[in-house]
């Protein structure tokens, strides 16, 4: 799918200086970062873990995984072709060790790292399963820092565990019963994205930088494979975005348009994506009275009826709609039978053999509405150009 750079770095070099913000923190705010593997926590947040210490504030790194299904570094590293089950627990714990390694470098405690050992890999499975007993679980780590700021990966992360995770976290915040947190995202691998966004970022001073990269370098199990690549995101400043707004059209994502229109949920995504055998529609809504919904449609799809089934136990739900306009294909699903959804998101899935998807979920409109102009927060601007939050 092309290059694997956050996406800041493009932005950086469009509209160079319009770059320039600062998050706030004292010593009475608590953070909750959120990585989905042990790594994550120095390439996004290492600069601002430190903020947040230099000042006094309470910081709660929770790990999703331990980072054991991964398998390539693994191999080269240990020199072994098989990597067993065991192979991948033994894995996992060094790679726990490491981050713990990594926080202290950064003026973390081991206390501060909380491992809700959550299968690698396995996030979007998660997901699509409505599995209760993790949204509960990282519920009680929302509610046990009581966070003023929360800090996870986008949904428009093209990495599947990172997408996903994003959703878990706003299901868990939800249930959580916290209140009042300012949220943002971070993005690591590379995804498409609305350039009418504008990141809050966070610039190191040299001295940050440096215990970020000795930081980076001890996740020693990375280095072999990816050291140049890692040790370049101690150069960089820290970009974070605040949660966009829902849209109904979308230039950049496969799903260019998405909506409830009355009684139907209308997809339109350009023919081609649907080209691939073996990739699918996913669907995860919330209904205030029908509860979590996980459904999926298998591609390709042909015009005419199209079978829209339950995740969970793979039954037909119901009976969609699709019809070929003007080398665009629509999908109407039926939703008015499940209540008010609250939320909706949907995305198409990888192509098999893929590791990183085209791009992340998209967050569909649940009621009609007035179309919108841009999804970047407001924001002034100073004399300088910079932004101001």
């Amino acid at each position: 799918m092309g290059s694997l750079w956050p996406r800041f770095t493009v932005a950086e070099s469009i509209f160079p200086g319009r770059f320039s913000t600062m998050i706030p923190l004292t010593k009475e705010d608590s953070l909750f970062l959120l990585a989905p593997h042990p790594d994550d926590e120095c390439l996004a947040m290492g600069g601002l873990i430190q903020r947040a210490v230099e000042v006094g504030a309470r910081v709660r790194v929770v790990f999703a995984t331990n980072g054991d299904n991964n398998p390539w570094p693994q191999r080269f590293v240990e020199r072994r072709l098989r990597v067993s089950r065991r192979d991948q627990q033994r894995w996992g714990s060094r790679r726990g060790a490491e981050a713990r390694a990594a926080l202290d470098i950064l003026g973390l405690g081991a206390d501060s790292a909380h491992f809700l050992n959550l299968p690698d890999q396995g996030m979007t499975n998660l997901l699509m399963s409505a599995d209760a007993a993790v949204i509960e679980a990282m519920a009680r780590e929302l509610a046990a820092c009581a966070p003023t700021l929360i800090v996870g990966p986008s949904r428009d992360d093209a990495h599947r565990d990172h997408s996903a995770l994003n959703i878990l976290l706003r299901l868990a915040l939800r249930k959580s019963g916290v209140n009042g947190a300012r949220c943002l995202d971070y993005v690591i691998h590379h995804a498409r994205f609305d350039p009418r966004e504008t990141p809050v970022t966070l610039h190191l001073t040299p001295e940050q930088r440096t215990r970020k990269l000795d930081a980076i370098h001890r996740h020693e199990t990375q280095m072999a494979m990816s050291r140049k690549r890692f040790s370049s995101y101690a150069d960089r400043p820290e970009n974070f975005w605040e949660p966009a707004a829902c849209q109904r059209n979308h230039p950049f994502h496969p799903v260019r348009s998405a909506a409830v229109e009355g009684t139907v949920l209308r997809l339109v995504v350009p023919r081609q994506t649907f080209a691939f055998v073996g990739r699918r529609l996913l669907l995860s809504m919330e209904s205030e009275t029908g509860g979590s919904l996980r459904w999926f449609v298998p591609l390709p799809m042909g015009t005419g009826a199209v079978s829209i089934k339950d995740t969970p136990s793979g039954k037909e739900v119901c009976e969609g709609t699709c019809r070929r306009v003007r080398g665009e294909t629509m999908l109407d699903i039926p939703v008015a039978q499940w209540g008010d959804l609250a939320e909706i998101f949907v995305k198409i899935s990888s192509p098999p053999l893929s590791f990183y998807d085209r791009s992340g979920w998209r967050e569909v409109p649940a009621f009609p509405a007035s179309p919108v102009v841009s999804s970047a927060p407001t924001r002034s601007f100073a004399q300088d150009g910079t932004t101001e939050v």
